[in-house]
């Protein structure tokens, strides 16, 4: 049984985006599609937490109609001062290291001006730290023509998987009654009792301050 995910890459993602990754043999991003027309996605933007409300912070990009991910372009100057700013008014004078950690890692890595790529190279370097033993693929090299569920199916066949762990967001739009026709199990994975809470659904980011940086402690909170 190989199991396949399939996720756009996503801004700062939460603990859930990883807990998928690491349930998984093989995971694809889906890094050629458009992005959204109007107002702003998971693709520019994440949850944060202070006094144990979310909020949300988003990354300000240049779109147009008709934009693929790979085209939309972002300023590394600006986000990367809005997010010392916006760390810094959460915590205050405390967790001063690992906050420090957070912005150079940020800044590591969101270092060009192309967003899909720079938040692609931020999960496969969480990806890496813990440890997590997945294949990983870009849909824009897999080659697929078709759309909606049938090309999440056509990408589940080329990297040969058997299964396809999808989230729940996938319940609106996903015909899940196909994948049994092309001989590919459908499952909707189940979260770690622990994300469903106000903080446990915040970014990554966020969690590997509070936790600083004990990327053993993240494990143990993704069961993994």
């Amino acid at each position: 049984m190989t199991t396949v995910s399939i996720h756009q890459p996503n801004f700062l993602p939460w603990l859930g985006y990883f807990q998928k990754i690491a349930e998984s043999d093989h995971f694809i991003f889906l890094d050629d599609v458009q992005i959204q027309k109007k107002g702003s996605s998971w693709f520019n933007r994440t949850h944060l937490c202070q006094n144990n409300e979310k909020f949300w912070f988003t990354c300000p990009v240049s779109k147009s109609d008709g934009l693929y991910m790979g085209q939309v372009r972002y300023k590394k100057e600006e986000i990367s001062s809005m997010l010392e700013s916006t760390l810094r008014g959460i915590y205050g004078k405390s967790l001063n290291k690992d906050v420090d950690f957070a912005l150079n890692l940020f800044n590591s890595l969101y270092c060009s001006d192309n967003l899909a790529e720079d938040n692609l190279k931020f999960v496969c370097k969480i990806v890496e730290c813990l440890e997590l033993n997945v294949k990983i693929s870009r849909s824009s090299q897999l080659d697929s023509k078709k759309l909606g569920t049938e090309r999440l199916i056509d990408l589940v066949a080329k990297v040969g998987g058997t299964k396809y762990l999808s989230g729940h967001g996938g319940e609106r739009y996903i015909e899940k009654e196909k994948f049994s026709l092309n001989s590919i199990e459908f499952k909707y994975i189940d979260y770690s009792a622990s994300l469903s809470t106000v903080t446990g659904s915040t970014s990554i980011l966020q969690q590997l301050i509070v936790n600083e940086f004990d990327f053993k402690t993240i494990s143990k909170i993704l069961m993994i």
